[in-house]
């Protein structure tokens, strides 16, 4: 079983244990603030970071791979998987199908996943929708790799594909951080898997606008963890 952690509440608890004064009533914490302190995100997890967009109606063959708990596994230790829920999430909640899709369905006039992950490119340069953005920080200005998954038919297929584009990431971490992101794109254009890479652009930013989105609409952006693995972030 996997679980999805809350991005918001991951950063207010450490927010909360951080401070000199605790306020056992709580207090707003704005946006800005939580994407300043998102760095409690990189020094919880060194590696590289997985947003999986996709519309949990629309996009079943990706939904289902989710349910079908096994993304955790698939990206392994060097990657920390980040998506949408379709509801408010507590601090950790058990991936079900009614997390991922809603207690009812929701109509959007642009999914808020699709919105988050349309930001990382220039205007006028739209991404194929679902896909898989792949980047090594939550803050700073950095490149990021993209990779669509609208030609997947059924969750094997994307399960293949994020399978096979976690290990080359991986494989381009682990043997140069610096230039991990030329390498797997090299890696890419090898295994002739279709991609975009962003360009430079403030993953700060694009934080902030995340979690702006998923407060306005009423979800939630998570980390996905192996449930007996979850106590890294004090669980």
């Amino acid at each position: 079983m996997i679980q999805a952690l809350s991005v918001t509440r991951i950063i207010e608890e450490s927010i909360y244990e951080n401070s000199p004064i605790k306020n056992a009533t709580g207090s707003f914490i704005s946006i800005e603030q939580l994407a300043l302190d998102a760095e409690i995100l990189t020094k919880k997890h060194a590696g590289l970071f997985a947003f999986l967009a996709f519309h949990p109606q629309q996009d079943s063959a990706v939904r289902e791979y989710l349910e079908a708990q096994s993304v955790c596994s698939d990206a392994g230790a060097t990657i920390m998987v980040l998506t949408m829920a379709a509801q408010p999430c507590g601090f950790a909640e058990d991936v079900t199908p009614e997390l991922l899709v809603g207690k009812t369905a929701v109509r959007y006039t642009r999914h808020p996943a699709y919105e988050v992950a349309e930001w990382m490119f220039p205007t006028g340069r739209r991404p194929l929708l679902p896909g898989l953005l792949i980047f090594d920080r939550v803050f700073d200005v950095r490149d990021a790799l993209y990779v669509p998954l609208a030609g997947c038919e059924n969750r094997k297929q994307v399960g293949d594909l994020c399978r096979k584009v976690f290990l080359l990431a991986e494989e381009a971490w682990s043997k140069d951080n610096a230039s991990w992101i030329d390498r797997a794109a090299a890696r890419l254009n090898e295994e002739k898997i279709d991609y975009q890479r962003t360009g430079d652009k403030s993953l700060r930013e694009w934080l902030v606008n995340a979690l702006q989105v998923v407060s306005k609409a009423g979800i939630s952006l998570v980390v996905l963890f192996p449930k007996v693995v979850s106590k890294v972030f004090g669980l």
